[in-house]
């Protein structure tokens, strides 16, 4: 049986939040354990969980009817079986937070948070920073609480890595974002960080199949990603639906994007016979089309001393204006 596989931030970062811990209620330490009241905090609007429901329908327990009440009954029965096992075992970890005027905002711990309302109690456990956090540590925390504890949506995963990478001011996304800079910063795998960052660079259709559910699963919005048209990757989103393996939607998809191809990116077969040394510039029956062309070489400044050689040409002569176009391509292959 294979391991599964862990994501989490580097080692060295990992080091550094255990350095932190040791410093818990020490002069020195940035931030410290306490018991908060409930009314103290606040959700933070810039945390990338998704989390639709609103404190009334996590106190009533019962979500009110819109377009999102599957997704949001979904979400109230995992915070009921989470405030279940709080009733029953206690609040192992406490929620992070940080002052934000008056209140104190969740950087860490809102589903902790919500499903402690829903018991009706009027504390909780908070680990207190006594600043907040620079953004990229912000984003950091978020992504090591969220995807270590929490099941958040691949789309939620995407946009809490997409947080942490903008929050850095030297990274300029998407053009920066490579495999090995997610691994850098997060500690991912070289597998993991190379498929995130295929994504994030992808097409904008591919992220809004994500964010639709449509695609839930990072290798396949990896494969999804790297089609080459939208009529394929949409093809391949209808393959995965239906339950087509990655490596036999790949092939179906290769084959598609072969035969669909625009005709002018074909190459075409090379005729035999002698290799052309001249390009031919074609025919008009309007001279003053000549004219025009003439006209537009001529008011460059490098030809600017060839007007007076067309000052006097007829234009509205068939074999002026023929002998006219004969000299300037005389005169610009001089200059070539």
């Amino acid at each position: 049986m294979s391991k599964r596989k862990k994501f989490g931030i580097s080692e060295s970062l990992s080091q550094g939040f255990s350095d932190t811990i040791a410093m818990v209620e020490n002069d020195e330490g940035i931030y410290r354990n306490v018991r908060m009241p409930m009314s103290k905090l606040e959700r933070d609007p810039e945390n990338p969980r998704n989390i639709l429901l609103s404190f009334d329908e996590v106190l009533n327990k019962a979500v009110t009817t819109d377009s999102k009440i599957k997704e949001k009954q979904k979400q109230l029965d995992e915070l009921e079986q989470l405030a279940f096992s709080i009733e029953t075992s206690g609040l192992i970890n406490p929620v992070s937070v940080y002052k934000h005027l008056d209140t104190y905002r969740i950087i860490a711990g809102e589903r902790r948070f919500l499903a402690t309302l829903m018991l009706g109690k009027t504390e909780i456990d908070a680990r207190v920073f006594k600043k907040k956090p620079s953004n990229f540590e912000l984003k950091l925390i978020q992504w090591f609480e969220n995807t270590n504890r929490e099941d958040l949506s691949l789309f939620e995963k995407l946009e809490n890595v997409k947080n942490i990478l903008a929050s850095k001011e030297d990274i300029h996304f998407p053009k920066d974002i490579t495999g090995v800079l997610i691994e850098k910063l997060i500690g991912m795998s070289k597998t993991q960080s190379a498929l995130y960052a295929t994504v994030l660079k992808g097409p904008e259709d591919v992220y809004e199949a994500i964010e639709g559910r449509r695609v839930t699963n990072l290798k396949v919005a990896e494969i999804v990603a790297k089609c080459k048209t939208a009529k394929s990757r949409a093809k391949a989103i209808e393959l995965f639906q239906d339950g087509v393996t990655p490596s036999k939607a790949k092939e179906i998809i290769a084959n598609l994007e072969k035969l669909k191809q625009p005709e002018s990116s074909l190459k075409q077969p090379a005729k035999k016979g002698k290799k052309k040394t001249r390009v031919k510039l074609g025919e008009t029956k309007k001279p003053h089309v000549v004219q025009t062309l003439v006209g537009a070489v001529i008011a460059l400044p490098q030809f600017d001393h060839y007007k007076r050689d067309f000052s006097k040409v007829n234009w509205d002569s068939y074999d002026s204006a023929t002998e006219a176009f004969s000299k300037l391509l005389t005169l610009l292959e001089a200059e070539a």
